[in-house]
């Protein structure tokens, strides 16, 4: 055999086996590093200028230079051929799906007018050996050798050892690749492509450990999106995924790449900040004005089977410090917050304090007990009256209260939202209902209290629970007084999503007799073409119009335009939370016929209540 070096072909075979054994222990992460020294000695043997790998794509149709070795003095050339149309150089194309090795001891013998020709003069290449790296499933890579500086002519046997290293290193990418996937699956988001929660977590692990040696604070940044189970119901799963991966999209621009990225599941993504900044003030204000951004990148309107999506995003944030030894902790804390935030309506930021622990820690407590109570029977119902312009009684509204055996009386704000994010409230909704309907069965002969109709509130996922209008109906079948004198509450956030399917639900219900109220008109989806199109007997002025209707002339426009609004509807109009004899009067001005609220009587247990109706006796 010809050699270029002093090396004995029995010291190349021994490169090559010990290169083959190495490759067999290589992890996939050292994989480059290994097969960068593989082409190093492979180059330096052959008193070559270049080694290098091109790597192809599955369909063939593009390949690239993905490892590189040059000799002192020679130009790298890896970074101007990358995604390559193999079409250029079809001759090589047709040898490499051959499994045939590309041969030219003298670039000057090929015409001058190929292809193949130019690519090699360009880079000066004097002599080339291009050898496949073929599998199973096709074209894989090529292994090739290059001199700038002289001439060279491969022996077969040369030739066939270089086809040897080249299989061996086909099958260390192939192993590298497969082990990647397998990474990918046990550590990536499969939709988004994003870091998964394993990950997050062992890099929230890094930052504690880098926390400690230099003091200063991280951020780990909850992102969730407002009410994307309705927009799953609405536009489908398919567009659901779609708006994900485009968020997903938004956030990997807008991320600095020292920071990481994650989706955590569903509609949660974590963005985790490293070393803010060593003082508390600092590190909130910089992270309080990212998340500001994020949401200004993330809100713009999403473009989702052709129609123009618009939503809007929470942040839950948890700020630590090498103090902190759990990477549990910031998890938990950032999503306490953001289930705050979403607490209070969405659209918003919250950050973390002990506080929220706190209340994360009662919330668990009062689930279980909640659980306990609906078997119990520790929920019971106060009635709050209303009455017409001359204080006489005309409704009532039935509203919950908890008899807690160590707390006392709860209130309804206490422990709804903990039933709502649980699932229970559709439990503890039909509990209501059925108590509701136990008291109009046991007024039902009493000559003032049988005649008064009585509003119960509907939250949206008891209302859009598969079982609800049957459920209803099996409470008041065969008794049209029950149905008449019950009237449902429903809020404007109802009809955000499937109108179609409310509206045919509630004309099942209204089929029976049963009425239906719109609570807090004016804050949420209010639409001319939603009041004509759904079966409504009354509506509600919400009170944040109300309480400052006497001093405010913008509330007192709003609620003069619901009465008018409401009137030529044909619909029944309540100002509810009146609390001073000013707003009251106000109302009775603009033409308001029903009031609600504290300046006539707080919600009462049914036998106190009884007496206020029979007494007459109603201030106002």
């Amino acid at each position: 055999m010809r050699r270029e070096s002093d090396l004995s072909w029995k010291t190349f075979l021994e490169m090559i086996s010990s290169l083959s054994a190495q490759f067999v222990a290589t992890p996939h992460h050292k994989v480059d590093k290994v097969i960068q020294q593989a082409l190093d000695r492979v180059g330096r043997y052959f008193n070559a200028d270049r080694s290098y790998i091109f790597l192809f794509s599955d369909d063939t149709r593009l390949c690239s230079n993905t490892h590189e070795w040059c000799a002192e003095g020679v130009t790298e050339q890896i970074e101007g051929l990358q995604n390559l149309e193999v079409d250029i150089f079809p001759n090589w194309l047709r040898s490499f799906n051959d499994a045939k090795p590309v041969h030219i001891p003298q670039v000057n013998d090929i015409p001058s007018d190929s292809v193949e020709y130019g690519i090699l003069a360009h880079q000066s290449v004097q002599s080339a050996l291009m050898v496949p790296m073929n599998t199973k499933d096709g074209l894989f890579g090529m292994l090739g050798l290059d001199l700038v500086r002289t001439h060279k002519s491969w022996s077969d046997d040369e030739i066939a050892a270089i086809r040897l290293l080249a299989g061996n290193i086909c099958s260390l990418l192939q192993r590298q690749r497969a082990e990647q996937k397998i990474d990918r699956l046990a550590f990536f988001d499969t939709l988004t492509g994003l870091a998964n929660r394993s990950l997050i977590r062992e890099r929230i692990r890094q930052s504690l450990r880098s926390s400690q040696r230099s003091s200063l604070y991280n951020a780990l940044i909850i992102i969730d999106l407002d009410r994307f189970k309705s927009l799953n119901e609405e536009y489908g799963h398919l567009c659901g995924d779609e708006l994900l991966s485009q968020m997903a999209e938004r956030l990997r621009r807008f991320i600095p790449e020292s920071d990481s990225l994650a989706r955590l599941g569903d509609d949660e993504f974590a963005v985790l900040v490293d070393s803010v900044s060593s003082e508390l003030t600092d590190t909130l204000t910089r992270v309080k004005k990212l998340c500001e951004t994020l949401n200004e990148v993330c809100t713009e309107p999403y473009e989702l089977d052709g129609q123009r999506v618009h939503v809007s995003i929470s942040f839950g944030i948890s700020i630590f410090d090498g103090d902190i030894t759990d990477v549990e902790v910031p998890l938990r804390q950032s999503d306490i917050a953001i289930r705050r935030a979403k607490a209070s309506g969405g659209n918003t930021i919250r950050f973390y304090d002990n506080h929220l622990e706190v209340l994360s820690v009662q919330r668990t407590s009062l689930l279980q007990d909640m659980r306990q109570a609906l078997l119990n029977d520790q929920f019971e119902l106060h009635y709050q009256v209303l009455v017409d312009a001359n204080q006489k009684p005309v409704a009532c509204e039935a509203l919950v209260r908890w008899n807690h055996p160590e707390r006392g009386l709860l209130l309804p704000g206490v422990f709804i939202p903990f039933a709502e994010e649980s699932g229970l409230i559709v439990r503890l909704g039909r509990k209501i209902l059925s108590l509701a309907c136990e008291q109009l069965q046991i007024w039902q002969d009493d000559p003032l209290l049988g005649q008064l109709p009585m509003s119960v509130n509907i939250s949206m996922k008891q209302f859009r629970d598969p079982g609800f209008a049957s459920f209803v109906a099996s409470l008041v079948d065969f008794q049209p007084q029950l149905c008449r004198q019950l009237k449902l509450e429903i809020t404007e956030s109802l009809l955000a999503v499937n109108l179609d399917d409310v509206i045919t639900t509630m004309d099942k219900l209204v089929a029976l007799g049963l009425t239906f109220s719109l609570d807090d008109f004016g804050t949420g989806y209010s639409s001319l073409s939603y009041l004509r199109s759904l079966p409504l007997s009354q509506l509600k002025i919400d009170r944040s119009f109300v309480r400052e209707v006497a001093e405010q002339a913008q509330s007192r426009a709003i609620a003069q335009t619901i009465l008018t609004l409401g009137t030529n509807l044909g619909l029944d109009v309540v100002a509810e939370g009146v609390e001073t004899p000013d707003q009251r009067d106000e109302l009775v001005a603009m033409g308001c016929r029903i009031f609600q609220g504290y300046l006539f009587a707080k919600s009462l247990p049914a036998a106190e209540f009884e007496a206020l109706v029979r007494s007459e006796n109603i201030i106002g």
